[in-house]
C-alpha cells in the first residue's frame, strides 16, 4: 500500500508544531514537523506529494524565503502561510503565484 501525501508542518514554536501535527494525524493525515525552513530544506529531497503548512516569520529562513527556495529547487507544492498578524509584508503579491494560501490568522 502506497502512502498518501504528507502534510510538512514548519513553524518555529514547539506548541503550535505539536497543535497543528495531533490535529491533522487525528484526520488521518500523515504529518512531519520541523522546527525552521532550514531544517526541512535540509531534509527534503526529491519532491514528494503533500503539501506545506509553514509560519511566515521564523528565525533562520523565513516563510517567504522558503517558498522562493523552493521554486529555485524546482519542489513546486501547496503552501499554506501561517501568520501570527496578518501583516502587509505577509501578502508580498509574488508569493500568490506559487500557490500560497494565506490564512491570515493567528493559530496561537
Amino acid at each position: 500500500m502506497m502512502a498518501g501525501p504528507t502534510i510538512f508542518v514548519i513553524d518555529d514554536q514547539k506548541s503550535i508544531r505539536h497543535a497543528l501535527g495531533e490535529m491533522l494525524g487525528v484526520f488521518g493525515f500523515t504529518v512531519e514537523t520541523y522546527e525552521s525552513a532550514d531544517s526541512f530544506l535540509r531534509a527534503i529531497g526529491q519532491p514528494r506529494g503533500g503539501c506545506v503548512v509553514a509560519d511566515v516569520r521564523m528565525p533562520g529562513t523565513d516563510g517567504i524565503e522558503l517558498v522562493r527556495e523552493l521554486g529555485r529547487r524546482k519542489l513546486f507544492v501547496p503552501i499554506m502561510r501561517r501568520a501570527g498578524r496578518s501583516k502587509r509584508e505577509a501578502r508580498w503579491s509574488g508569493v500568490r503565484r506559487f500557490g500560497i494560501v494565506s490564512t491570515g490568522q493567528s493559530c496561537s
